[in-house]
Order: structure tokens, then C-alpha cells, then sequence
């Protein structure tokens, strides 16, 4: 019996012993994966940090190169005759019906205002914070360089709300009434006032693929001004589609 007791011990100090190693091993891979953990959180910081020097080294660079385009800014943005050739380009172009309405303006905006809004696209360093195939900056800009807010302030403060809108809601009255009436029989089309939204400037780079889809309905118009340069190839766009068998929008999302 003896024997048996001290055997038992002897068995039961190796369990205990067993036990208290495989406690240890636990508690050291938690203490491992908790450095893992704040070592995987220093190097987002590191990367955030290294992406916000290199936005303000871009707007401070940017700064330097358009100081000197300021007075010129000043000058095209007190153009009287900006309102008067946005409503003639707007008024020459033709609104199609199929395969909805639409309208394509060319030269939309004088050629001095187009030039500063080129020169006034803010560095490429500031789209980073989003992943490639959702890069956008929202107008008026957190950060960017004073050339650019200055231009960008301008179109969607004053070009957007008072020259442009005006003239878009005028082009597009027949086939939005139409629209208005037959969704909203009680209420009469001139009753329905229209206002634009916050601006954004959407960088798309090549292998850029959205699916083809209907803009929320709370968007009676969509316009899309394209920033391109001479150089820049005619291929980039936008594609329009007949849909077959096409249903009613299930939410306030893209359809």
C-alpha cells in the first residue's frame, strides 16, 4: 500500500508539474501575441505618420510653386462672364432620352477657370487615406494646398450653386416633371427645390471598374465634370446602359 501511495504521489507531482508548464506556455503565447498585437498597432502609426509628412511636405511643396499664381487666381475668379458662358454651353448642348436623360456640355466652363481648376487638383499625397479604387477628396478640402482651396471653394460655393444648377434644372425641367409626376402625383413639379451637393473629387486610375449601377434616388441629376488634360487619352468615361426588365430602386443606395 505503501508503494502504491508513493507511486501516486510520484504521479500526481507529474501532473501538477505537467499542468503548471502548460499554464506557463499559455500565459507566455498570450504575453507574445499581446506584443504582437502592439507591435502590429506602432507600425500603423508609423505608416499613418509617414502618410501625413508626406501630404504636408506635398501642400507645402504645392504652396511654393503656386505662390505666385495667386494674383492671377484672383482675377479669373472675378470674371463677370463666367455665369454667362456656363448658361450658353449648357443651353447648346442636347438633351437625349434614351436610354434616360442625359446630356453631354462641352466646355462647360471658360478656359481660364478650367486651367486654374487643373492647376488647383490637389496632390496626389492627399488621396492616400483610401484604398486605390475609392480615392476621393471631399470640397471644401480638411487639407490642401491655398491655391486649391481657393479655386475649389470657388466652384462649389458660387460656380455649382449659382451658375451652374440654375441652368442644369432648367435644361432637364420637361423630363424631370415628368419623373416628379408620375412618382409624386400630389406634388406639383415647380414646388420641388433643388440644391447641390458637397462637391468631391474622385481619382481614377487606370483598371479602375465600377459595376454598372443607377445612382441613389435622392439624386435627381448627376453631373460629372471631367478634369482631363490635353494630353490625356478620350478613352476614359462613362458608359451608359438600357437595362432590360429593369425594376424599381429597393433602397436609398446605388441600384
Amino acid at each position: 500500500m505503501q508503494i502504491v501511495r508513493r507511486a501516486f504521489g510520484r504521479l500526481s507531482a507529474r501532473v501538477v508539474s505537467r499542468s503548471g508548464a502548460a499554464d506557463r506556455i499559455e500565459r507566455i503565447e498570450r504575453q507574445c501575441q499581446e506584443m504582437l498585437e502592439q507591435v502590429k498597432g506602432l507600425n500603423e502609426h508609423l505608416s499613418l505618420m509617414a502618410r501625413r509628412e508626406s501630404q504636408l511636405r506635398a501642400v507645402l511643396s504645392r504652396d511654393a510653386e503656386l505662390d505666385g499664381d495667386l494674383a492671377t487666381l484672383t482675377e479669373v475668379l472675378a470674371d463677370t462672364g463666367t455665369a454667362h458662358h456656363i448658361a450658353q454651353a449648357i443651353r447648346r448642348a442636347t438633351v437625349h432620352r434614351d436610354p434616360f436623360p442625359y446630356a453631354v456640355i462641352d466646355d462647360v466652363l471658360p478656359k481660364g477657370l478650367y486651367g486654374c481648376l487643373l492647376k488647383g487638383l490637389p496632390p496626389l499625397e492627399l488621396f492616400a487615406d483610401r484604398p486605390v479604387n475609392k480615392q476621393q477628396l471631399t470640397v471644401p478640402f480638411r487639407l490642401a494646398p491655398a491655391y486649391s482651396q481657393r479655386v475649389w471653394r470657388f466652384v462649389t460655393g458660387v460656380a455649382v450653386p449659382k451658375f451652374i444648377v440654375p441652368a442644369i434644372v432648367e435644361k432637364f425641367r420637361v423630363p424631370m416633371n415628368e419623373w416628379i409626376c408620375r412618382n409624386w402625383p400630389a406634388v406639383p413639379p415647380p414646388s420641388v427645390q433643388f440644391h447641390s451637393s458637397d462637391g468631391r473629387i474622385l481619382l481614377r486610375r487606370q483598371g479602375y471598374l465600377i459595376p454598372p449601377h443607377r445612382d441613389p434616388k435622392w439624386g435627381f441629376l448627376t453631373c460629372i465634370l471631367y478634369l482631363a488634360r490635353r494630353e490625356d487619352s478620350e478613352v476614359w468615361g462613362t458608359q451608359l446602359y438600357a437595362v432590360d426588365a429593369d425594376e424599381e430602386a429597393r433602397g436609398a443606395a446605388p441600384h
